[in-house]
């Protein structure tokens, strides 16, 4: 595995300066992402005819535990109940047989919804770039470069893994590009090749140099919402504060004053971006 740069950087937009107040950041749930695809991988073996009728074995052992047919058929006696339920679980199969052999994509996207359910619930994500002067970045993170980017060091205990059991979650781990999504054939168990669904992204997105990490959600030490998960960044942590080429006076003077403000960070250095005189870059300066 890449070892990490020594730095790696997370924009933010002006209204989070709370960020140096609290020092914690969220874990984001990938269902929550600006990139649809994001941990969204593709389905395969729904065509074949022994997974429908595994899927369909599970079905109708769900349906004769639901008590729907029951209730509808209480009128009648017992064995007629039993008879007639039987017949129309056995038609409801048949039904459902038709149209999956017919539209497998359905079975994916159950699939797949299951999936992104689960990972709704329980796993959130702290990405992070290796790019402190991406024009593109600033413009979508920043809120159009008038924000701020934390640089944070990765030697710091907060990026040690803390879950030995997973080899996924609290791994600091670098993201890989590509032209295809990755795909979980079916039936998928734990002799199934390795499929990197967490850390594989579309490669249009690969100017980001992106890193992230994977954690749970139940583990945050704040939950100010159900679905927000908060972690405590150490202080020493933080190395560098750098302020957006459209970043305002009293912006930049309030995170300023909260720095100053708590001695354990006083350490941190501050930069400015500033528009290239010759070329489409940014320029970071020290700052003041």
């Amino acid at each position: 595995m890449d070892a990490p740069p020594t730095l790696l950087y997370k924009y933010f937009p002006p209204e989070r300066t709370q960020f140096f107040d609290n020092l914690m950041v969220r874990f984001t749930q990938p269902t929550r992402f600006n990139d649809p695809f994001d941990c969204c991988p593709e389905f395969s073996g729904y065509e074949k005819s022994e997974i429908i009728e595994q899927i369909l074995k599970i079905t109708e052992k769900a349906l004769w535990e639901t008590p729907e047919f029951t209730q509808r058929l209480s009128h009648l006696p017992l064995t007629e109940q039993i008879v007639i339920q039987g017949q129309l679980i056995e038609r409801t199969v048949a039904e459902k047989r038709k149209e999956y052999l017919s539209h497998p994509e359905i079975l994916q996207g159950i699939r797949l919804k299951a999936l992104l359910d689960r990972m709704e619930r329980e796993i959130g994500m702290l990405c992070l770039s290796e790019r402190a002067d991406s024009i593109t970045m600033w413009s979508h993170y920043a809120a159009n470069h008038q924000g701020f980017a934390v640089a944070f060091d990765t030697s710091s205990v907060f990026f040690k893994k803390w879950n030995e059991k997973i080899r996924e979650i609290g791994e600091l781990r670098r993201v890989n590009y590509s032209a295809t999504r990755p795909v979980i054939n079916e039936p998928f168990d734990e002799n199934s090749p390795e499929v990197d669904i967490l850390f594989t992204k579309n490669i249009e997105w690969a100017y980001e140099r992106e890193w992230r990490i994977v954690r749970f959600l139940k583990d945050g030490c704040s939950r100010p919402r159900p679905e927000i998960s908060l972690y405590a960044v150490p202080p020493e942590a933080i190395k560098e504060v750098i302020f957006g080429c459209r970043s305002e006076e009293p912006f930049v003077s309030a995170i300023q004053h909260s720095v100053s403000a708590n001695a354990k960070l006083h350490h941190i250095c501050f930069k400015k971006a500033r528009l290239s005189q010759n070329n489409y870059f940014l320029d970071l300066i020290d700052f003041p």
